[in-house]
């Protein structure tokens, strides 16, 4: 695994063929001191980042705010659980999906803005979100989990 320093943030990421769609792709592994506002790169090394995995921002509680850029196509299990301090999230549209979890536990999140990309938002992808008191859902979501808010 690689990293890449962005505003005193380490990100640990790696670059393969993603195994869903056969394209290359780099991918936001984890990243455990993230603070503050963070953007996630558009592309590392060239390549674009398509995914932030599973659990790679879990439990980051200085993290304030962060924008995901039009390149990801998923937000993986967990990814942001348990940010406690993270209010708000960015999402560019070329996210298709949010998978379970991807936000549990976000307490102080009060605002998340969904691309019309999204199909898919998985099982309690916001749950225990208790601050986040409204969510537009686009009309070209075709699933939505259990409880995901």
């Amino acid at each position: 695994m690689a990293t890449k320093t962005i505003n005193g943030i380490v990100l640990n990421y790696k670059i393969g063929t993603d195994p869903n769609t056969g394209k290359q792709g780099a991918w936001i592994m984890s990243a455990k001191n993230a603070k503050g506002d963070l953007e996630i790169p558009a592309e590392i090394k060239g390549e674009p980042v398509t995914w932030i995995a599973n659990y790679a921002f879990r439990d980051c509680t200085d993290l304030k705010s962060v924008t995901i850029p039009n390149s990801v196509t998923s937000i993986g299990q967990c990814a942001f659980r348990g940010c406690t301090s993270l209010t708000s999230v960015t999402i560019d549209d070329g996210v298709e999906e949010i998978e379970m979890w991807a936000f549990q536990e976000c307490t102080n999140l009060t605002d998340v803005t969904i691309p019309n990309s999204v199909t898919e938002i998985g099982s309690r992808a916001f749950d225990g979100c208790s601050k986040l008191t409204s969510m537009t859902i686009p009309d070209g979501v075709t699933v939505i989990g259990r409880r995901a808010r």
